[in-house]
């Protein structure tokens, strides 16, 4: 049965963090046991301070200031070693909660290991866990707490302080997703927001989205549809758009 899980899928489920009500409760915890300073508590301040932390590391990087890099990689590597903790703290008590709409999808598109292929943003293994998907029919686009390497926000694989060892995972997880959408009829998106600023997640979309030809069908799942099909519609060939049809799954699964 291994051969499955290196077929081409009909279905693709781009999921973030919106799929679990708490997601960021443990990103919370580490950032505060890390930084004591200055308590975090909402999801905003948390990717504040994490993107501003990035920055740093890469505009010292950019300037060779060894000792302000040597620092915030220590800060870094502290904080990602304390993500991980708290997450595999809330995966193996099942803290996490699932949001009722991402069930549905499940139920609603049958979803499963032989029909469909499972990419996430997220770092944590919950939702492979709790459905029983098999680990090599899920990517974690941005790493994961199995084998450490994890993406901060607003990271990208190419970072020139990445070491080559990260730069080649994330690079070739990209290219994975790219090979994955060419050969899918049907595309899912929930809770990803596609924010403009995550440029390479929208690159990549890019890439694999416009080689497809059997792509038939994309589903949204998220309250604001309009907005994410239409930062959709500038990243797919116009070619390939005009055979698409797009679902909002919240309106008309809750009609």
């Amino acid at each position: 049965m291994i051969y499955l899980y290196y077929m081409d899928k009909k279905t693709i489920i781009l999921f973030g963090t919106g799929v679990l009500t708490n997601s960021w409760k443990p990103i919370i915890n580490a950032i505060n046991s890390v930084e004591i300073e200055n308590i975090i508590s909402t999801l905003d301040e948390a990717n504040s301070y994490l993107t501003r932390v990035v920055y740093l590391l890469r505009y010292y990087t950019a300037n060779n200031e060894s000792s302000e890099i040597t620092e915030l990689n220590n800060l870094i590597f502290r904080i990602k070693k304390e993500i991980i903790f708290q997450l595999n703290l809330f995966v193996s008590k099942d803290k996490f909660i699932v949001q009722d709409e991402f069930e549905n999808i499940i139920d609603t598109y049958n979803l499963n290991d032989e029909n469909s292929f499972f990419i996430t943003t997220n770092w944590d293994n919950y939702i492979e866990t709790k459905f029983k998907i098999h680990s090599n029919n899920i990517l974690y686009l941005h790493g994961n707490i199995t084998n450490n390497f994890i993406y901060l926000p607003s990271e990208v694989s190419f970072d020139l302080f990445r070491k080559d060892e990260e730069k080649i995972h994330f690079m070739l997880a990209h290219n994975q997703l790219m090979e994955k959408l060419k050969h899918a009829e049907t595309f899912i998106l929930y809770g990803i927001s596609l924010d403009p600023l995550d440029a390479e997640l929208l690159q990549t979309l890019n890439g694999g989205l416009s080689q497809s030809n059997k792509l038939k069908h994309i589903v949204i799942v998220d309250p604001n549809f309009d907005i994410i099909k239409n930062r959709l519609n500038l990243i797919i060939e116009l070619n390939i758009l005009n055979k698409i049809v797009f679902t909002d799954f919240l309106k008309n699964y809750y009609k």
